[in-house]
């Protein structure tokens, strides 16, 4: 009997037809190279996925013979197919339209469920991936790689995240046109209060502030967000005359 080599399995499987002949003779050359069991499995189900509907259930006609006939020898070939059965039998309940085929192939199965080749979880795994193939086709279809989906979602959200970042810092003012204009106010405050401190005093030399410019002063105090304690304290000091915006004119007479 032949070396075994993966080249040469490859060409057996592609040789062998469906005639009990040559599923026996090639049955027997996997069974006496059985040590290679996971290595043959693996060539098998490869070349399974790429056949015609024809050579599948040749195929499968193969894996029943080897997994029945060498359950003498070991239990090599009986758990290898194991890891690929139930693909195998899904993909050929997807791929197939002939329904000879797949009578074939249903029947494989309730063989091994009938004689015990694998124990009856098994078989009800086997049945339903091959009934779940034939009835939705398109359900077992690849779906999308996961880390894309999560890769996707998160490159989303995050474009979102940015947008939504840009916005706000294109209508937030910008902290430093808010302290200079802070500023501004309050050195205006502090030259007006100034100003009417000096001329309360008596202070001859000094005109007395100008009655609109010290009205928008005092509402720009007002205004403001936070004010400056300070400037507020030095406010509620002045006499009547100053901070009662009515009483302006008498300023006025005062100077005249």
């Amino acid at each position: 009997m032949s070396s075994f080599t993966e080249e040469i399995l490859v060409k057996k499987l592609r040789e062998v037809n469906n005639t009990q002949q040559s599923i026996q003779t090639l049955s027997l050359w996997l069974i006496h190279h059985r040590k290679h069991a996971k290595k043959i499995v693996v060539v098998w189900f490869n070349d399974l996925q790429k056949a015609s509907q024809t050579r599948k259930l040749t195929l499968m006609y193969l894996a029943n013979d080897v997994i029945q006939n060498s359950k003498k020898k070991g239990s090599e070939f009986n758990q290898a197919f194991s890891d690929v059965l139930v693909g195998a039998a899904n993909h050929i309940a997807r791929e197939c339209s002939e329904e000879k085929t797949l009578l074939s192939v249903g029947r494989i199965l309730g063989i091994w469920e009938e004689r015990g080749v694998y124990d009856p979880v098994f078989c009800k795994a086997l049945k339903k991936s091959f009934e779940e193939g034939r009835k939705n086709p398109d359900e077992f279809k690849k779906p999308e790689s996961p880390s894309l989906k999560k890769h996707h979602h998160h490159h989303k959200h995050k474009n979102k995240k940015d947008r939504n970042e840009k916005k706000i810092q294109e209508t937030k003012p910008e902290p430093a046109k808010q302290e200079l204009s802070a500023l501004a106010k309050k050195r205006k405050l502090e030259e007006v209060i100034g100003l009417t401190e000096d001329f309360i005093a008596g202070d001859e030399l000094l005109e007395p502030p100008d009655a609109d410019e010290l009205v928008r002063a005092l509402e720009q105090l007002e205004q403001s967000a936070s004010g400056d304690a300070l400037v507020r304290e030095k406010i509620a000091s002045l006499p009547p005359e100053v901070s009662d915006i009515t009483l302006l004119e008498k300023l006025g007479g005062k100077s005249a």
